[in-house]
């Protein structure tokens, strides 16, 4: 084996909550230990405008912050504050939807209370999505079910969504909020039917940007997908294999239009993967060379089996970076995901 086979074989990715956002790794610690001002110097820091950025911040300081009292201690210092307010919304919803397993919190009341609140939130900021994603959060988790549109025939919390979208359209995590919800309301049947249709027909429309991470969207059902079929539950219908190439394609039509600092690493994770099933290694070489020395639990986890995620995704990119050449085509294959074997 080369030193240079050997040396990707040896790969430890760093896999972090945060991801690549080394200024939002440096102030989860912070609030881990119940301190909120390196949290609120972040937010405030923050362009409001760049909803991705502010969502994906705001959402991981609340999955930490939800186990202290740091928001409560900013809020009572800062009771107009509006990223105290925001975070507080988020924290609160993050509490209720915890509960969700628990017999007492299918009653109405602790949800109800949450949605009041960001709704309060809403009428103080209402170009601010934060507080709508919470209370679509609460929407997912009650697992509302209503009628899609006649373009995507599916159930799903379709009222929650619409106001996401109208206050931010194309936000990544109303989108894949929503993605989960629909396969959560179809009972998560083998197929993946109904999350595969909300996502193709969202991400195959005339109007979809080009840069949006969105496009990555079909990829996570796609991913299931390969997990079930390892796991031998399910054969999947030859023609699928030009869907799935479609997707794959869309896909990366958003990693070389994007702006390099706004890739996040899940989606990074979930085109990488999806490449190197599909056998095209010198595009996911070049995903792996733009995650550097960034790694994702998903899909590797997923589709690997608990515990094998890292060795997966060591192996792929190593055998992808091998691929790599000058002057390799970039066309990717048909995925045949049909018949492909287990790893």
């Amino acid at each position: 084996m080369s030193l240079r086979r050997a040396g990707a074989r040896s790969f430890k990715p760093l896999i972090h909550p945060a991801g690549s956002d080394t200024a939002l790794a440096a102030v989860l610690g912070e609030v881990a230990a119940g301190r909120w001002r390196a949290m609120a110097d972040l937010l405030h820091a923050t362009d409001e405008s760049d909803h991705q950025l502010r969502c994906t911040r705001t959402l991981l300081l609340a999955r930490v912050a939800v186990q202290t009292d740091a928001v409560a201690s900013w809020l009572r210092d800062c009771p107009r504050d509006h990223n105290a307010l925001a975070m507080s919304a988020r924290v609160t919803v993050e509490r209720v939807c915890s509960l969700t397993g628990n017999a007492l919190a299918r009653e109405t009341h602790p949800m109800s209370h949450a949605v009041l609140y960001c709704r309060e939130v809403q009428e103080l900021f209402p170009h601010d999505p934060v507080a709508y994603l919470s209370e679509f959060a609460v929407a997912c988790a009650r697992g509302s079910a209503e009628p899609g549109p006649p373009d995507c025939p599916v159930v799903g919390p379709w009222r929650a969504f619409a106001s996401c979208w109208r206050t931010s359209p194309w936000n990544r995590e109303t989108v894949h909020r929503m993605h989960d919800a629909i396969v959560a309301a179809s009972g998560g049947r083998p197929r993946l039917g109904d999350g595969q249709m909300f996502a193709r027909s969202l991400v195959s429309s005339p109007g979809t940007p080009a840069a949006t991470p969105l496009r990555v969207l079909p990829l996570v059902s796609l991913a299931s997908i390969w997990q079930q079929l390892k796991e031998g539950r399910w054969a999947l219908p030859t023609e699928q294999d030009g869907e799935a190439a479609a997707d794959i394609e869309r896909a990366w039509v958003w990693f070389t239009s994007a702006a390099p600092e706004t890739r996040l690493v899940a989606d990074l994770s979930f085109l990488a993967h999806a490449l190197w099933e599909a056998g095209n290694l010198p595009r996911a070489a070049e995903v792996f060379e733009a995650l550097g020395s960034f790694g994702a639990t998903r899909p590797w986890e997923q589709v690997a089996g608990a515990g094998k995620g890292v060795e997966l995704l060591v192996r792929a990119r190593a055998e992808a970076l091998a691929a790599r050449r000058p002057h390799a085509s970039s066309k990717p294959r048909r995925p045949q995901i049909h018949h492909k074997s287990t790893h």
